[in-house]
């Protein structure tokens, strides 16, 4: 996860300030001092993290911490108001006209992530009840039209196909007219997917600046790998000078880089974070909450994103089962849906107080292995699990490639939870995806 070494690095200072009890100056200084040097080290910008301490240490000082009783407490809740200060910019909500049309100009280097955002912002903005159409203006990748058409179709996006094909048809051509079916009632909010390039160049800025005065978009939104660093940092000056930006969308925010890019983006270039790709699905972009990054970095999780991600995919209302009728059918049915929410490290990143530094991996296999006993039972057996005798079982860990103790560990597991349920009002079933992840220790 990216912001993990941070992450850790900060919770180890809170957790050995607690240890001192009382504040001194000293131990302010020296926190200062370990919050410079994990920020460095995550690859922020200078000028950032000099400003961001200062700041820390004044409020620090300024509030008299070697005073409180809860020192600790307040200069968490300092750092965590400067990250959010650090995080937030202007006009970060994506800015696209109540009326018919709107036009969003999605620009950056090759490689960076554009036509899978594309198709993932479309999703996005059909399930805010809008319609929405993406366009290839990239007319000299391979195959890139092929891609983008592919990924629409995927995420339920409408894919724009020009009514003049072939060679030598110019971007800014295919965008006019793109645009101009979507005013006249036909599209919706188009989505324009451009060419990139490995590094800056004249003949990649006049192109977009083409496009950008033909279509008038309501939002440039510049598409940054955030793996590269300060890199993203430069490059974005650079498109904001030529092209002008009205935000940023930083792909990769799963994996395993610094997060420098992330921290240092909007303070160095005034530009907002207005979405975050945290993975290769079709709903994995995210709005960008500096408030929820901030509480994550710090180890305070992200309770709300981990109920938004879940019921985006499982949906809203809880699991209800009936008590006399509870059986493993329903527990294949809820754990199928989970397994759609996303890779269960990610979920677990988000919950407050839960600070894994890897083998919680293992829970996608896990997961897996649970389905995979599950998928070897027949229906019968799912529905009435008290016919599972030992013929039955050995059948189903052969199936499931699995081990007999590991399908009775199962098995006993689920009678307990089965146990439990039916003395519960309403029949609800929090926490059983929990208790069914536990069977498959190997």
């Amino acid at each position: 996860m990216m912001f993990q070494v941070l992450s850790s690095r900060f919770q180890d200072l809170f957790r050995r300030l607690r240890g001192e009890g009382k504040l001194e100056e000293r131990h302010i200084t020296g926190g200062i001092r370990d919050l410079r040097r994990a920020l460095l080290e995550a690859d922020v910008n200078l000028r950032v993290v000099q400003v961001f301490l200062r700041n820390v240490k004044e409020r620090a000082m300024g509030e008299k911490l070697t005073e409180s009783w809860t020192p600790v407490r307040k200069l968490q809740a300092i750092v965590q108001d400067e990250l959010v200060n650090l995080l937030s910019g202007k006009n970060m909500a994506l800015k696209i006209p109540s009326s018919k049309g709107g036009v969003i100009l999605l620009v950056g280097l090759q490689g960076a992530g554009k036509t899978a955002t594309a198709a993932k912002l479309g999703r996005y903005i059909c399930r805010q009840g809008r319609n929405a159409v993406t366009v290839c203006a990239d007319t000299r990748r391979p195959a890139a039209r092929q891609q983008l058409e592919k990924l629409s179709e995927k995420a339920g996006v409408r894919f724009f196909s020009p009514s003049r094909a072939g060679e030598g048809l110019h971007p800014k051509e295919i965008c006019r007219e793109a645009v101009a079916e979507a005013r006249n009632g036909q599209g919706g909010v188009v989505i324009l997917d451009t060419a990139g390039r490995l590094h800056v160049d004249s003949h990649l800025m006049a192109e977009l600046k083409e496009i950008r005065d033909t279509v008038h978009p309501d939002e440039v939104l510049f598409v940054a790998d955030a793996m590269t660093g300060q890199d993203v940092v430069r490059s974005s000056q650079a498109f904001q000078e030529e092209i002008g930006l009205s935000g940023v969308v930083l792909t990769k925010m799963d994996g395993d880089a610094r997060g420098g890019a992330a921290l240092s983006i909007v303070s160095v270039t005034g530009i907002p974070i207005k979405f975050i790709g945290t993975g290769e699905g079709k709903d994995d972009l995210d709005v960008f909450s500096p408030e929820r990054m901030a509480a994550r970095i710090l180890g305070m999780g992200d309770l709300q994103g981990f109920l938004e991600k879940v019921e985006s995919t499982i949906g809203g209302e809880p699991a209800r089962v009936s008590n006399p009728d509870f059986d493993l059918e329903q527990v294949r049915r809820q754990l199928r849906k989970l397994r759609k929410a996303g890779p269960i490290q990610r979920l677990i990143e988000m919950l407050p107080g839960v600070n894994f530094p890897g083998d919680v991996s293992g829970s996608n296999d896990q997961l897996r292995e649970t389905l995979a006993i599950l998928d070897s039972m027949t229906p019968g057996e799912r529905n009435r699990p008290d016919i599972m005798n030992g013929d039955r079982r050995r059948r189903v860990a052969r199936g499931s490639g699995t081990r007999v103790e590991t399908v009775n560990r199962f098995l006993k597991q689920f009678a307990q939870i089965r146990k439990f349920m039916r003395r519960m009002p309403g029949g609800k079933m929090p926490g059983t995806w929990k208790k069914a992840l536990k069977t498959s220790t190997r």
